[in-house]
């Protein structure tokens, strides 16, 4: 079962290299994803009741063509079926007549309030949701710790980063990230982002990435040092 919806993207919403920026296609994917939640039966507070959270642990995405300020595009969206680890759901951003201008992909799980402890999607998920077909070829590997000498990038994320589970809605993380890449720049095609742990207001992150060739990858640590998540960012 799939799911679509139109979104018109603002002028905005994009970069002075003419990228639509990270954080808007996380938040074009999420916009997807909650209409299609809700659609299911499977939305924060469906979840929320069975006390479930949904905890996205990570995104991905490759830009096929690039969208222009002011277009309208369409997101086609659906969920594969779950194995233990939960389920990918896939996103297909498309033109009004058709091009596909970004493919992309994220891994879900559900998690216990109480425990933090991965649970079963089986008694959530209404028969027949998921569609067994990935944007994807390729299972992304997650990204790994790496040493780095670059000048630290220090933030604390406040009230209006924060989403309804109490923690830094994961769209931000990107905002974060391209914020504290500087000078590098360019024609994005490929982004992707593991979320390792929960990022909370007020807590500081520090930033550090290494730039080799045209990706950069980037990793965020909290203030005992605890890896919170890693990206990277590739260039043409």
């Amino acid at each position: 079962m799939k799911h679509t919806i139109t979104v018109t993207l603002s002028p905005e919403n994009f970069d002075a290299q003419g990228n639509l920026a990270p954080q808007q296609v996380l938040t074009v994917f999420q916009k997807a994803a909650d209409s299609h939640a809700i659609l299911l039966g499977v939305d924060h507070d469906a979840v929320v009741a069975h006390h479930l959270l949904w905890v996205v642990t990570q995104t991905r995405y490759q830009v096929e063509s690039y969208p222009k300020p002011g277009e309208t595009v369409t997101i086609t969206t659906w969920p594969t079926p779950p194995n233990r680890l939960g389920s990918k759901r896939e996103y297909i951003v498309s033109s009004e007549n058709g091009t596909v201008l970004i493919k992309g992909s994220s891994n879900w799980v559900l998690m216990d309030i109480e425990s933090r402890r991965l649970a079963s999607f089986a008694d959530i998920f209404p028969e027949n949701s998921f569609v067994d077909e990935s944007v994807f070829p390729e299972k992304a590997p997650r990204l790994r710790n790496f040493e780095t000498n670059s000048k630290a990038f220090v933030l604390t994320p406040d009230e209006s980063t924060i989403d309804v589970n109490g923690h830094v809605n994961n769209t931000f993380y990107a905002d974060f990230v391209m914020s504290s890449l500087g000078d590098f720049g360019g024609s994005i095609n490929a982004f992707q982002i593991d979320y390792l742990h929960e990022v909370l207001c007020h807590e500081p992150l520090t930033l550090y990435h290494k730039i080799e060739e045209k990706t950069a990858y980037i990793k965020g640590l909290s203030a005992d040092d605890t890896l919170m998540f890693t990206c990277s960012v590739s260039i043409e």
